[in-house]
Order: structure tokens, then C-alpha cells, then sequence
């Protein structure tokens, strides 16, 4: 992975400066990379006093995730003083994937870009500011937001430090998806851990507590998967037995095999998957606010995470 560079730090830093009240937005569907990488973020505006929000669209459907959900309101509080608010999204690069939390009356594009600071480590991410700190490289945002902390605060207090050890744990399957060009990776666990992290309470409060439905959920998925490119890509869905749904699902499945028609590389699968999803959403667009509720797509490859 790429280690996060002075000349990184002092751009974030410097948007701070330039900011008198924050947003911290991440994606919809918040995992755990997105929830610790947030509290990361404001953990830095507490220490440098600037005043903040912690936004996020929800819904947090995953069990390890619930004790963290009230820490996040649903609605941003737009600032119409002349005062300067910077949004600062963390572990997406697409603004249209933090979702509606902005009240019907304001707009994401009311923000100009300049005020706008994204951090990500996804390799989807098309940067829309030119503030941004964007590396694939990293297995999570939780990373970058670690060495942001260190590099501008220093060290981190126990509690953030399990949350960034959790997003980091989380996002990497608990270090599962590493391999031998990690040992940055495993620098920055090491560093948490001697800030007082316990390995083993974080592991524990990932793992325990799983309802018994999402075993029989992981069948299902395992039940309706199929695989591409001679067995390099697997696909698979899951839905919740409508009749609309179950049209959605059909469509989906047709556009993405008209897409990989003649398409055999192994990287070019993101990009079947990309045109798959537009031309249904482009389709159904007067269907739009029922595909967000119902629809969510997510890739995983031996080396990233979509």
C-alpha cells in the first residue's frame, strides 16, 4: 500500500483551515471501514475545535455496526451564514452514493467543489474535486484516515484507535485478504495495537451476535450463484420475492450478458458490471427510487474491493 504523503496531509490540513464547520458524509449501506473512517475524520475536527456533523444515510443493517448508529443523524444542517462548511465524504468516491441526507429543499451540488474533500481507497473512485486522497492501493479508508490522525494530531486516544482498527479489520476480512506486499498494513495494526488495542475484543465484537438468518442468507447466495469467465467471476444475488424484484433481477442478469459478450479479461469484469447496471437503471429510470431501495451491487476480486 501506499503511505499517505506530507504533501497529502498538508492538503487535507489546509482544507481545514479553510473551513469553519464540516460535514462527514460516507456511503449508504455503511460498513464498517465507512462508520470507523468517519468517526476518524471528526475525531481530527474535535481535536483541531472545528464543529462538525456526522451524517449518515443508512440503514445500518449490520449487527456489529448497530451500537454506532446513534452516533450518525440521517439529515445534514445546511450553513447559510457566511460562514465556510466543508463536506467531507470518506470511503466513496461517487457523490451520488452517500444518498439523500441533505434536506429536499437543499442539494449536494449546492456545495462548489472546492468545498468538497473526499478520502477513499476504492478503485471505482473518479475524483470529482481536486481535493482528494485517493488510493486503491489501500485495503481501507480506515488507513488513510489513521495516518491522517497520526500525521496531524499524533497519537490517537484508545477509543479511536479500536475504531480504526475495526474499520481496518473489517474491510480486510480481518486480514484474510492481505498478502506479501501488506507489511504496511500490518505496520499500522501494529502501531494501534501499541496504542492499547486488544485484537482479540475486536475480532469478538465483529463476529458475535450474528442472527441465525444471515446463515441461511449466505445459503441463498451460495444457492443462486453463477460463474463467468471460465470461473473467474461469480455473481450472485439475493431479493425479496416480489414480482418486481424478481423482474429487476431477470433484466439485470440479460443486460450483463449481452456486456460480456467477447470479453474474456479478468479486469475488464467491473466494466460488464458497470454497463450491466447503467443500462437498467437508464431503463427503469421512472422506477428510480424503488431501484434504490431494492438494488445493491457490490464486487469483490482477490485484490480489491468495489
Amino acid at each position: 500500500m501506499k503511505i499517505v504523503t506530507d504533501e497529502q496531509a498538508k492538503l487535507f490540513n489546509t482544507f481545514l483551515d479553510c473551513h469553519d464547520s464540516f460535514i462527514i458524509a460516507g456511503h449508504k449501506e455503511p460498513d464498517g471501514d465507512c462508520i470507523s473512517s468517519s468517526i476518524g475524520v471528526a475525531a481530527i475536527l474535535e481535536k483541531k475545535g472545528k464543529p462538525y456533523q456526522l451524517i449518515s444515510a443508512g440503514p445500518f443493517k449490520r449487527t456489529e455496526l448497530k451500537s454506532y448508529e446513534k452516533r450518525f443523524a440521517r439529515t445534514a444542517v445546511i450553513c447559510h451564514s457566511e460562514k465556510k462548511q466543508g463536506l467531507i465524504i470518506v470511503d466513496c468516491g461517487e457523490l451520488k452514493r452517500i444518498g439523500d441526507i441533505f434536506p429536499s429543499e437543499e442539494s449536494l451540488f449546492a456545495f462548489p467543489k472546492e468545498n468538497i474533500f473526499i478520502i477513499d481507497h476504492h478503485k471505482t473512485s473518479i475524483p470529482e474535486t481536486n481535493n482528494n486522497i485517493i488510493e486503491p492501493e489501500t485495503p481501507a479508508t480506515a488507513c488513510l484516515v489513521q495516518q491522517l490522525y497520526e500525521k496531524l494530531i499524533g497519537k490517537p486516544s484508545l477509543d479511536i484507535a479500536e475504531i480504526l482498527f475495526f474499520g481496518l479489520a473489517t474491510d480486510t476480512g480481518y486480514f484474510h485478504f492481505l498478502d506479501e506486499k501488506s507489511a504496511e498494513v500490518f505496520n499500522l495494526a501494529s502501531r494501534l495495537v501499541s496504542y492499547g488495542v486488544n485484537p482479540r475484543t475486536i475480532y469478538d465484537n465483529m463476529t458475535n451476535g450474528k442472527p441465525f438468518s444471515t446463515r441461511k442468507l449466505l445459503g441463498l447466495m451460495l444457492v443462486h450463484a453463477e460463474q463467468h469467465f471460465n470461473g473467474k467471476l461469480i455473481t450472485s444475488y439475493e431479493y425479496f420475492g416480489n414480482g418486481k424484484a424478481t423482474l429487476f433481477i431477470n433484466q439485470f442478469h440479460k443486460y450483463f450478458e449481452d456486456a460480456a459478450i467477447d470479453i474474456n479479461e479478468e479486469d475488464a469484469a467491473i466494466d460488464v458490471l458497470a454497463s450491466a447496471t447503467k443500462k437498467l437503471r437508464d431503463d427503469m429510470k421512472s422506477l428510480d427510487d424503488m431501484l434504490e431501495e431494492i438494488i445493491l451491487l457490490g464486487m469483490k476480486t482477490e485484490e480489491y474491493k468495489y
